[in-house]
């Protein structure tokens, strides 16, 4: 179901949504959608639609419209076989009239030629080829993960100038990865806590220590923060957290990267470390299956002129009118 957020605060996965790795922090009042995951704390929900009108459905029901359409070429095609099927059937009966009235041979020979006639003549090919490759078309495409919003997507594919790509799960693999060096005893404190999340930030800080961890005691999520907990270091007892750089104590200004993700490491309440994930691109195998890698093949990718990081969806919406206004 489609609904808002009555009680409660935490972060839900909107990959299945909005194709997003990194969850997204809710609070009351805030809207949640179909297909969202809940990774944190209990939420007690106001529900706005059923699951047969929530968004989710409204996808699936796009999804169908898209096989559904008809493209430009398939629709004169089919107001060609309107055309040319009375055509078709005039000639066979004709033809039947002539070998059996005029030509004086036994009716069944002169249903044979009929039927000749009408098999060779019919547009089968006319009214059928183009709608199976779109289809096959289409059904290809989708198993490799690129969906089409209308049946004329791919004639108008022909014509375009500009591509706009959205990064995550895109243009990368949707799975961050910590990247950097740090120091030995501060990673593997962060790393020991982030082993209890499931955050996608989380697992990959987790992950990319891949040694002993530190033993966590007193666990506490903060939602839309971070985590928090007790760790034993040399027989003394430390309070960590790790999360976003305001709840550790960051000083504004201190950020290394614009351009990736970050969690930031507090240890007894002072600032201690920034630790980046960088999500890796796909490589040139499994990106051929897109759009980009079709037209970058045929030379119709030129270059990359701008490039708009850390945007939310609606300032992306209005990049994007802006470009097609162009």
């Amino acid at each position: 179901v489609d609904g808002s957020i009555a009680q409660g605060a935490g972060s839900v996965d909107t990959s299945l949504v909005t194709g997003e790795t990194v969850p997204r922090d809710v609070k009351k009042g805030d809207d949640v959608y179909a297909g969202m995951v809940n990774l944190s704390g209990p939420l007690v929900l106001t529900v706005a639609k059923p699951a047969e009108d929530s968004l989710l459905a409204d996808i699936v029901r796009l999804m169908e419209k898209a096989e559904q359409g008809q493209a430009r070429y398939t629709r004169l095609a089919d107001r060609a076989a309107k055309l040319y099927t009375p055509l078709v059937h005039s000639m066979a009966l004709l033809a039947f009239a002539l070998w059996w009235g005029i030509l004086h041979t036994g009716w069944q020979h002169a249903l044979i030629v009929s039927v000749t006639v009408l098999v060779i003549t019919c547009p089968c090919a006319l009214g059928l080829a183009v709608p199976v490759v779109q289809v096959l078309a289409s059904g290809l495409l989708m198993k490799r993960g690129v969906f089409l919003k209308s049946g004329d997507a791919l004639e108008r594919l022909a014509a375009i100038d500009t591509v706009v790509f959205d990064k995550t799960g895109t243009l990368t693999l949707g799975q961050p990865e910590l990247t950097g060096s740090y120091g030995n005893e501060h990673l593997k404190m962060a790393a020991s806590l982030a082993s209890q999340s499931a955050h996608p930030l989380s697992r990959a800080l987790a992950d990319g220590y891949g040694g002993p961890l530190f033993r966590v005691s007193d666990v506490k999520e903060t939602a839309g923060k971070g985590l928090s907990g007790i760790v034993s270091v040399k027989g003394k007892k430390h309070e960590i957290r790790i999360g976003n750089a305001a709840w550790c104590g960051r000083k504004k200004g201190r950020q290394k990267s614009r351009l990736q993700s970050e969690i930031c490491l507090a240890v007894d309440g002072e600032f201690a470390e920034t630790f980046l994930f960088r999500d890796r691109l796909r490589t040139r195998r499994s990106f051929s299956t897109s759009a980009g890698a079709s037209c970058a093949r045929r030379g119709a990718l030129r270059a990359v002129s701008s490039i708009h990081a850390m945007v939310s969806p609606a300032p992306a919406c209005s990049c994007c009118a802006r470009r097609a206004r162009r």
